[in-house]
């Protein structure tokens, strides 16, 4: 069980009408104690600053993230419902969202190099990065080396407010491609020859990106302009979703993220979609 929902939209005030209507998209079916341990989490900003909630360890029943985030005030979520068979794992550190000052990151799937030992790991973060590494899980280390790829890429990329959404696509590129490189490496064995099913969103609060790799579904509803509540303004803004066994209803205005591609959100709430890079090595690359 795990679901990926993302939203980012133009005024804060009007979260609860904006999701009101794709309520089902945030509720999973429920939770039974021999299927391992199930918990969630969501990254939000709020008067500037980035707030988590997590659990961990949910107990037998329904998750409705709605109820989570109906009264929020915020103009950007990420949440991710996650279940693991390993409950040694289920701690807040391993909850997602991850954070790193303003950005966040929540990922579900695999990918090449992502089970690579933390140490191999941590030799491609600065030390500054290293510190901020809490939890054991590959998701995290994944996260960190995005962001060592981000402040690579330009030293005062990781604090700008401004940043172009496709500046942060290449980061997060980049470090899939760093850890597929280790993966390939001859004494990673078999993992370089694992099918890659892998989907990541991440944002800094402003922007927001969406990647998906492999056969698991990503889905986009872009929302708006009306909301069919008491408010006449304009209303602009992007839904994300994406797991196993989501149900997306037929006619809706839903458009699927093909894979090898991404979904682009800057500032002025219109979503693109583009392709991604081909991996270096890979038959598709040129």
């Amino acid at each position: 069980m795990s679901r990926l929902i993302a939203y980012i939209g133009s005024d804060p005030e009007r979260l609860r009408a904006a999701l009101l209507e794709y309520r089902a998209l945030l509720l999973t079916a429920p939770v039974e104690a021999t299927e391992g341990v199930v918990g969630w989490g969501i990254g939000f900003y709020q008067g500037g600053e980035v707030l988590l909630q997590r659990r961990p360890r949910v107990s037998a029943g329904v998750i409705d993230l709605f109820e989570v985030v109906k009264d929020l005030r915020t103009d950007l979520f990420l949440a991710q419902i996650q279940h693991t068979s390993e409950s040694r794992l289920a701690k807040n550190e391993n909850t997602p969202p991850y954070r790193f000052r303003s950005w966040i990151m929540v990922q579900q799937g695999s990918a090449h190099g992502l089970r690579k030992a933390r140490e191999e790991a941590l030799q491609l973060l600065p030390d500054f990065l290293k510190r901020n590494i809490r939890g054991q899980t590959a998701a995290e280390q994944l996260f960190h080396v995005f962001l060592a790829s981000l402040h690579e890429a330009g030293r005062g990329h990781l604090e700008d407010p401004n940043l172009p959404p496709e500046i942060a696509l290449r980061a997060l590129q980049s470090a899939l491609d760093r850890l597929r490189q280790l993966a390939l490496q001859p004494e990673a064995g078999a993992e370089g020859a694992d099918e890659e099913d892998l989907q990541v969103v991440v944002s800094n609060g402003r922007i927001l990106i969406s990647l998906r790799r492999g056969p698991q579904p990503v889905w986009m509803r872009r929302l708006g302009p009306t909301l069919g509540d008491r408010h006449h303004e304009p209303f602009r803004g992007v839904l994300v979703a994406s797991g196993p066994g989501l149900v997306i209803p037929e006619g809706s205005s839903f458009e699927e993220l093909p894979a090898g591609q991404a979904i682009l959100v800057g500032r002025d709430l219109m979503p693109r979609i583009v392709p991604l890079d081909s991996p270096p090595g890979s038959p598709s690359a040129r």
